[in-house]
């Protein structure tokens, strides 16, 4: 969250001094407008990048109270949640059998979406070869 907050803060500034130095006309036009539209850019990564860590930084907290024991455990984890948002969630994903069960499920995907993809055994009917493909097409 430090990152992204102080990443967003100096935009918020520099896009305000390009918006005040466009407002005086003369021959450097083409200059401030293309450093108008840079900063208007930035803007826009930094706040994209403040609203993703801010949703990584609540699942963070929700890893830390629900996948530690109370005590100092909790207390660590809450900190290095705060300060280290992205480096945590990503550690405690790769490394915390309970993140991963909280992303829903043993892989990536919930079983539940993938399920219809896999291949269906079906029993051999009447004059099919058993060797025959088995997958079912919906």
């Amino acid at each position: 969250m430090l990152i992204s907050s102080s990443l967003f803060a100096k935009s918020v500034e520099k896009y305000r001094s390009a918006k005040k130095a466009r407002e005086s006309y003369g021959w450097d036009d083409a200059r401030r407008d293309i450093n108008l539209l840079f900063e208007t850019t930035l803007l826009i990564l930094a706040s994209i990048l403040l609203v993703f860590e801010f949703l990584l930084f609540v699942y963070a907290i929700f890893l830390a109270i629900n996948c530690t024991s109370g005590g100092p455990e909790r207390v660590v984890h809450i900190v290095l949640a705060v300060f280290f948002t992205i480096p945590y969630v990503l550690v405690s994903v790769f490394m915390s059998q309970c993140a991963k069960e909280s992303l829903g499920g043993s892989g990536f995907f919930p079983d539940s979406l993938v399920s219809h993809l896999k291949p269906q055994p079906e029993k051999a009917q009447f004059g099919m070869c058993s060797a025959a493909p088995n997958f079912r097409f919906y």
